[in-house]
């Protein structure tokens, strides 16, 4: 008797029927790439197995949020507009005493 793994959409957890197109995504802090279901590479941990293009698209939005997501500022915004704050209008830069 062969063993048939069940495999289940990462975003939503509906379980694969046979005629499913389903896609593999494999994802990193640089790079995305999607492929077409494969049972073997399924098995492999590095891969979010989605059940169709919804989930598929649902999953990629998230994915480009956090690539593209822009840099923490080091200080806020109102802080450093406030009053005697870093960038503060009319704040005068320290004479040079060189």
């Amino acid at each position: 008797m062969a063993y048939s793994r069940q495999f289940t959409c990462d975003r939503c957890g509906i379980h694969k029927k046979l005629l499913n197109r389903w896609f593999l995504v494999e994802a990193s802090d640089t790079c995305i790439t999607i492929s077409g279901f494969d049972s073997d590479k399924a098995q492999q941990k590095k891969f979010a197995i989605l059940c169709g293009e919804n989930c598929l698209q649902k999953y990629l939005s998230e994915k480009l949020v956090l690539l593209h997501a822009p840099p923490q500022p080091l200080v806020s915004r109102e802080k450093a507009l406030a009053p005697g704050g870093m960038g503060a209008p009319g704040r005068k830069k320290p004479a040079y005493t060189g």
